[in-house]
């Protein structure tokens, strides 16, 4: 079996063998967010799976690296929301342009 290099913040896919022992895990791609024991040479990773709220905890042999573009867009929404100001100021005014949009739309039918 060959051991590939996983980092954090890798965009990561169930493989054949993931899929056949897990079942249950309907969406089959991730974000790695954890580690298990040393660092990068853990056997299990925190897998944060598209949709969920909570990692899940899989064997490193059960998934593969998903597509490079993938991760870069992972990597841009990182850095796009995380590093400066609150991203809950962002949401707010979000949430109130589209409020403001829909109440012009539905004025006008």
């Amino acid at each position: 079996m060959t051991s590939i290099e996983i980092k954090l913040g890798d965009w990561v896919r169930l493989n054949e063998l993931g899929a056949s022992r897990s079942p249950k895990i309907k969406v089959r791609t991730g974000v790695v967010v954890a580690f298990s024991g040393n660092r990068s040479g853990g056997a299990s990773l925190g897998i944060l799976f598209d949709g969920n709220k909570r990692p899940t905890t899989l064997h490193r042999s059960y998934v593969e690296r998903g597509g490079e573009g993938q991760m870069k867009l992972w990597r841009w929404l990182q850095n796009a929301v995380a590093p400066t100001g609150p991203p809950v100021f962002l949401v707010g005014v979000i949430a109130f342009l589209v409020s403001v949009l829909v109440s012009i739309y539905m004025r006008s039918r």
